[in-house]
């Protein structure tokens, strides 16, 4: 397995790419999964890192996590760059990492779930073109997967996540530019969403809210909802904390999904 280290701007060290990808034996090319952890824009989660990479290789992806930019580096539009960044990577390297540049989807867990949903709600954006300097299609994911995500910034927010977003006293233009439900479109792309009923910290609220966006936009979306697992119970196996036999079947629901728009 090619295991490196890329990182992303000349002259910072706290956004990089780790590789997760197969050794070019392989005869056909791969397809490719970029990802993005949680922690709140505060921290890295490291759990939810590399044991997600380790199970989409699994389902045959080459994987690469971001590390992007957090605590003063978190504020929007920041982390969106730094996801568009790392898509631009894959994409001009698809040959170095024997993989489909057209074929890269995105998961993400928490905030990285935000994340995942404004890369794959935004990614046609001219600002996005204009500052990263590569056309739109470069950043758009085939299709994306939003694992517990942060989703709104209103009514079942968490606070602490969209507080680093846009600060302690943000506009509602502000808002509502980091709020997952008010930004799907037409031009979305698909959706895989996954939470617990009982998460005490993210509300499942979220993730029915991103759900009726795509559904009223005619976006396709797969969503499942588990009765039981807190916040953060990541692959659902004891190697990320909590053990949990239904919740452990996302990845491999989430690459049946997926492979409907590869």
């Amino acid at each position: 397995m090619i295991h490196e280290k890329i990182y992303l701007y000349p002259n910072r060290k706290d956004v990089f790419l780790e590789t997760y990808c197969f050794e070019r034996g392989v005869c056909r090319k791969s397809d490719a999964m970029l990802i993005l952890p949680g922690g709140g824009y505060s921290y890295i989660c490291d759990v939810v890192g590399e044991p997600i990479a380790r199970a989409f290789a699994a389902e045959g992806f080459n994987c690469f996590v971001l590390t992007y930019g957090i605590g003063d580096h978190a504020r929007y539009p920041g982390p969106l760059l730094d996801a568009a960044l790392a898509m631009k990577y894959i994409r001009e390297h698809a040959d170095r990492y024997n993989i489909n540049p057209e074929k890269i989807c995105a998961v993400g867990c928490s905030a990285g779930g935000h994340l995942c949903g404004l890369l794959g709600n935004m990614w046609h954006l001219p600002f996005l073109s204009e500052t990263v300097g590569a056309p739109s299609e470069t950043f758009r994911p085939v299709c994306v997967m939003m694992i517990y995500p942060v989703i709104t910034a209103y009514e079942y927010a968490h606070p602490d996540s969209i507080r680093m977003l846009v600060g302690d006293h943000p506009t509602g233009e502000e808002l509502t530019a980091v709020s997952i439900e008010k930004l799907v479109s037409a031009r979305s792309v698909p959706a895989f969403l996954f939470h617990t009923a009982a998460d005490g910290l993210v509300p499942p609220e979220n993730t029915l809210l991103a759900a009726k966006a795509y559904h009223d936009a005619g976006i396709p979306f797969e969503v499942h909802i588990y009765p039981f697992g807190g916040h953060g119970i990541a692959l659902g196996k004891k190697e990320t904390g909590t053990e949990d036999a239904a919740v452990a079947e996302w990845p491999r629901l989430a690459t049946a999904f997926c492979r409907r728009f590869l």
